[in-house]
């Protein structure tokens, strides 16, 4: 049996790989952006973040909802919730009047020093809001004694409503 002759030929390969229909970046549509705050704002959970939020001190980032928006364009359009993908979805791949909508700064794009203070204002809002939801914090880079993790392990399975 012999291979086929676009096997052997390199650039026959590359002809026939599929191509994107143009180089324009790829744009998320505002209606999905729309949808997804939507679905946040009806759930009710913003207002209860914000609860949450009142009142602590430190440099409050971005808005909550930004960063749950950027979570959610990544998971629906990438498959992935990481922050890294958030920090790449918010500033490039949304138009301009979406990303005002969001409160995202026009110069969040516009070199490698305004993409790090972009992405550590990701990385500080959702530090606060794991913070703020979190029963029982503790460095999670060091292995806990037994009494210590019996204790944060008891604020998890609290059953008390409030929390």
């Amino acid at each position: 049996m012999t291979k086929p002759r676009a096997w052997r030929n390199p650039e026959k390969i590359k002809r026939c790989r599929p191509r994107p229909v143009t180089d324009a970046p790829f744009e998320i549509p505002d209606s999905k952006v729309g949808q997804l705050d939507a679905v946040l704002h009806q759930s009710g959970v913003l207002e209860l973040i914000d609860a949450e939020l009142a009142g602590r001190p430190g440099p409050k980032g971005l808005p909550v909802r930004t960063v749950l928006v950027g979570l959610l364009l990544a998971l629906h359009h990438h498959r992935s919730a990481s922050l890294a993908d958030v920090c790449r979805v918010l500033p490039d791949e949304l138009r301009a009047p979406t990303r005002s909508w969001l409160g995202i700064p026009d110069n969040s794009r516009a070199d490698g020093h305004a993409r790090v203070a972009f992405s550590r204002r990701v990385y500080r809002s959702f530090d606060r809001l794991t913070t703020a939801l979190d029963p029982q914090r503790c460095d999670r880079r060091r292995q806990l004694p037994a009494e210590e993790a019996g204790i944060v392990a008891d604020a998890w399975e609290d059953t008390d409503a409030e929390h």
